[in-house]
């Protein structure tokens, strides 16, 4: 890897790879000097992505050590001797290891700022609510000021009595490659879909049992559910399992439905939803996650509530829209998605 100079412009730090923040990064390279630095790898957090190089930004990970879950530093932090901003991260895993490294950035930064990826979340464990609360005001505190990725995180920040300036950065999908095959066209609203991971806290049980409920109900509707990211067993009449998706088969995932469910108990966010909007696609998800944010502003009525009640109310009505509300809803999707694009993302951290 080529050796820095003396300074740059931007220096992040992040907990791992991952596709999403690479594509930003480039971006955000092509009028910045950037260094990210990560202080994990996308495997130690269970991540089957590939980490790409990049190539109009500089990356480098920092020797850390994991014991219970948590991150500490096991070598030298190699910084730059200038940092124009820097972005430290909020992130449970690294926040011992980032409130270490803290004051050691702020020597070489002119502003700091703490990008904040913590929601208000009752589901966490009470120690680990106390964790996570007294390392994020710490490093706020180190900051000085914040930048979010949702309604939901400046909620977060609120809540912890933080009164600094909040930056937003959004949230953000590459799109398609450009290779990608084209997906047919969504007229009406049969194919519903899930793609992640089996955990509890992603409400996949209450999706099932809502469209096993919705087909029951109205047969001649018709209504498929697809499930895609884990192995699905005993599968009902409507339901198709497509297992781990990637490339070729996540397009294939997305050609197959016209929504994307995202049902989890809390999500800070959910990237799924981008990766279905920009595809055309609409979605529905549980007001418990931050994207929500987005779909409210399509179709409120696309936005549940946990039991398997308030998902069915969800899909019942998707599955009623003519021809012409799908088409008017697709229309606002593409619109607010002007608005979440890797160019947008990255002119976000150049505004800082």
């Amino acid at each position: 890897m080529e050796r820095l100079d003396d300074a740059v412009d931007i220096l992040v730090f992040q907990n791992y790879f991952s596709p999403s923040r690479h594509a930003i990064f480039e971006e955000l390279g092509k009028t910045k000097k950037l260094l990210v630095i990560y202080m994990q790898s996308a495997s130690d957090e269970g991540r089957r992505w590939a980490e790409e190089q990049p190539v109009h930004y500089s990356a480098r990970r920092v020797p850390t050590r994991q014991y219970a879950k948590m991150v500490f530093p096991a070598g030298k932090l190699d910084l730059p001797a200038r940092a124009e901003v820097a972005v430290l991260v909020d992130n449970n895993p690294t926040n011992i290891a980032m409130l270490l490294f803290a004051p050691a950035v702020r020597r070489i930064a002119q502003r700091t700022y703490l990008w904040v990826e913590h929601i208000p979340d009752p589901s966490k464990g009470r120690g680990k609510l106390l964790y996570q609360t007294l390392t994020s005001r710490a490093l706020l505190r180190l900051a000085g000021a914040a930048a979010s990725w949702s309604a939901m995180s400046d909620r977060y920040l609120r809540g912890l009595g933080f009164a600094g300036p909040i930056r937003r950065i959004p949230q953000v999908v590459p799109p398609p490659p450009a290779d990608a095959p084209t997906l047919r066209p969504v007229t009406t609203l049969t194919r519903f879909g899930y793609l992640g991971s089996s955990v509890p806290r992603k409400n996949v049980a209450a999706l099932r049992t809502a469209m096993n409920a919705v087909v029951a109900a109205d047969p001649a509707r018709g209504g498929q559910l697809h499930l895609a990211g884990y192995d699905v067993p005993d599968l009902a009449a409507h339901e198709q399992a497509h297992g781990y998706v990637s490339g070729v088969g996540l397009e294939a995932f997305f050609d197959a439905i016209d929504v994307l469910v995202l049902p989890s108990v809390i999500d800070p966010w959910g990237l799924v939803v981008n990766e279905a909007l920009v595809r055309g696609r609409l979605a529905i998800v549980s007001k418990f996650c931050g994207s929500a944010e987005i779909v409210e502003q399509i179709d409120p009525a696309l936005v549940c509530g946990l039991s398997p009640e308030e998902i069915g109310a969800a899909l019942t009505h998707a599955l009623s829209l003519s021809l012409e509300q799908v088409a008017m809803r697709l229309a606002k999707a593409r619109a607010l998605m002007t608005g979440f694009t890797v160019e947008r993302a990255a002119a976000a951290f150049a505004q800082l």
